[in-house]
């Protein structure tokens, strides 16, 4: 019997996907865990739900983790766990289990940056050269790089033509993204200036989350777009044009830094190239070893941009909502600061700010609303099962009253996990919490806002995309007349 190449091919290929598909039913180390059959025996189970039906696999991990319980496979060689110690035994300090190279290599463009290092080594090491510009120290050194752009933004809303409505989504997220861009690299790219706040750069970051998934899956696609010249990204995409004008800034400065270090003492403050391009050794002096690659820096200057963006952003969107939405809340929590800062004009050390219990609470609350990155962040972790070192725990119901963190409540610390915990916990958390205390203080003792055409309906369900989209209207303010200038 005589089959033309092409049947042959066909053929092999059926027979390939069929000897795979009962290997992973059958045969796998994880055929004895529960869940949905087509999600162990393809990738295209959670494929279809991130990407066709765009960042909904998590609200679909939650339906199976109510119908198979606490452990559930979810991919071919993917276990997701629901209870909460399972969080702690794998990223814990002390655990061993490395980054997955399919989320790490396959979605983000930054590998040689911190934290898609999947080596540890490679990414204690850099950890240990970023450490210094986000100690407790130069955060303190650094407040007023944060302040003098919270102190705009204010002026900018009380400023708004006619009292609004304003866009506090967007002005929040303008005001992260000057944040990081001032703090990381002493530079401005007027972001806050825009009358709107809906500046290029700010869309551009916004479309960058939106197409999460789509970079998962067409990732060469996505690196092509970067190679690609600027004149023909002009004519496809206009709006990515300022993206790459960000990346030329970038690339440009990191140049003029490795061709002669000595430009960055004129540079008018610490920045990440200060440590990275000069490296110093334990003793202080010196090692140009060490110096990353150009490559690498510039990947690690955009992997601060987008992660110093978008995440305090958007916690400082949803406490400001609930605020403003619960008249309780707002007025303790104006009573509080207006207690500790009786003059609005004048300045505020960040540490007043911090001993501020109410304060302090609603921050702890707003980012436990705002849920940080909510992809699962899987680890490799072959052994897990064999060692037994998975111990399960009835999940807590969590209080929704902030007064709950005022009581100091052990159960919800242990729970409030917003910046991730161990070895590879987010290297900004002193920074992130510099920000909420100085944009959430400064915001409700300076400002009386109402909501406008916003409601808790807004607020209720996101899309997965990394970190949550909400699916609702955009939340917009107006002023109150005794404030417009």
């Amino acid at each position: 019997m005589y089959f033309s190449p092409l049947l042959t091919l066909l053929l092999t290929a059926s027979a390939w996907i069929v000897a795979v598909f009962v290997y992973r039913l059958l045969f796998h180390p994880l055929r004895k865990f529960p869940g949905p059959w087509l999600a162990a025996a393809t990738d295209c189970y959670a494929g279809y739900f991130n990407l066709v039906k765009g960042g909904q696999l998590l609200s679909h991990i939650e339906k199976l983790h109510l119908n198979y319980g606490p452990v559930v496979r979810v991919g071919p060689n993917t276990l997701h766990f629901s209870e909460p110690q399972a969080f702690t035994d794998i990223y814990t300090s002390g655990t061993t289990f490395k980054k997955s190279e399919q989320l790490y290599d396959d979605i983000f463009l930054t590998q040689e940056a911190c934290h898609a290092f999947v080596d540890p080594q490679k990414a204690r090491t850099r950890r240990i050269m970023l450490n210094p510009l986000f100690s407790r120290r130069a955060i303190l050194k650094l407040r007023h790089a944060v302040q003098e752009k919270v102190d705009r933004l204010i002026s900018r809303i009380k400023d708004y033509p006619h009292g609004g409505p304003v866009d506090l989504a967007s002005a929040f997220r303008s005001l992260t993204l000057e944040i990081i861009t001032e703090y990381c690299f002493a530079t401005s790219y007027n972001s806050l200036e825009h009358p709107t706040f809906r500046h290029p750069l700010n869309l551009a970051v916004e479309q960058n989350v939106k197409n999460f998934w789509f970079t998962n899956y067409f990732t060469r696609l996505m690196r092509l777009s970067l190679a690609t010249p600027i004149w023909i990204v002009k004519l496809i995409d206009p709006g990515f044009l300022v993206f790459l004008h960000m990346r030329q800034d970038l690339e440009g400065r990191i140049e003029r830094y490795l061709e002669d270090d000595s430009a960055l003492h004129a540079v008018e403050h610490e920045t990440v190239f200060h440590h990275l391009i000069l490296p110093e050794n334990k003793d202080g002096s010196i090692n140009r070893d060490l110096r990353p690659s150009k490559k690498s820096l510039l990947e690690e200057a955009f992997s601060l941009v987008g992660a110093g963006s978008d995440t305090v952003g958007n916690t400082c969107s949803t406490g400001a909502f609930f605020a403003l939405n619960n008249p309780a809340i707002c007025g303790r929590l104006k009573e509080e600061l207006r207690q500790a800062w009786p003059d609005e004009d004048s300045a505020i050390d960040l540490d007043v700010l911090e001993q501020l219990p109410y304060l302090t609470a609603f921050i702890k609350e707003s980012l436990r609303f705002s849920h940080g990155v909510v992809t699962p962040l899987p680890r490799v972790a072959v052994s897990l099962f064999l060692r037994g070192t998975l111990r399960f725990l009835r999940i807590p119901k969590l209080s929704h009253l902030i007064d709950g963190w005022v009581l100091g409540s052990k159960e919800l610390e242990t729970y409030l996990v917003p910046f991730s915990k161990g070895p590879r916990m987010c290297l900004g958390i002193n920074l992130a919490w510099c920000e909420l205390y100085l944009i959430l203080g400064t915001f409700f003792r300076k400002l009386d806002l109402n909501l406008y055409d916003t409601t808790i309906d807004d607020f209720k369900t996101f899309k997965e995309l990394f970190v949550p989209v909400w699916e609702g209207k955009r939340l917009r303010v107006t002023v109150r007349a005794g404030q417009r200038v």
